[in-house]
């Protein structure tokens, strides 16, 4: 990858990381991964992410990877903004309670977007506590099914 196409890759996705009125807090390249390691964030709360040099290399070309940044960047503002949103439902007439944190880890690499969810669980009832990761793959988001589904046999 060129050093000029580094430059718009990275000027791509801040101007993306700002729409949501986040920031490049801190960028370190890692040629022996070829990934840019990045710190975003905003006030004090930042989270990381490792970019792929073919990410970087066709971000402001390739649609996908621009949904990609909207998707998780609207994500990270979100959390940032709320903290570590509590999802209630309820499974088999327990109330569940999950903690999201986002993201405990996010990357692209052979062009694909993914992220990992830390989700502790309790069980409202007996106060039992579990915790698990979910993949968060391609859009960056996750639904409660999601949720539901990757820690329905935590709570039994």
């Amino acid at each position: 990858m060129t050093e000029e196409q580094q430059k718009l890759g990275i000027v791509e996705f801040g101007s993306r990381l700002a729409r949501c009125g986040l920031q490049i807090v801190e960028q370190d390249p890692r040629p022996y991964r070829s990934s840019t390691y990045f710190e975003i964030g905003k006030s004090g709360r930042q989270s990381s992410v490792e970019l792929s040099d073919e990410f970087m290399r066709d971000l402001p070309a390739t649609r996908e990877y621009q949904d990609a940044v909207d998707s998780y960047a609207a994500a990270l503002a979100g959390r940032i903004r709320c903290g570590s949103p509590n999802v209630f439902y309820c499974l088999s007439n327990m109330v569940i309670k999950a903690e999201i944190t986002w993201p405990i880890q996010a990357a692209v690499s052979n062009g694909m977007f993914s992220a990992w969810l830390l989700v502790d669980v309790t069980n409202e009832m007996h106060g039992t506590l579990a915790r698990c990761c979910l993949n968060v793959a391609h859009s960056g988001r996750t639904t409660l099914d999601n949720v539901r589904n990757a820690t329905s046999g935590l709570s039994q």
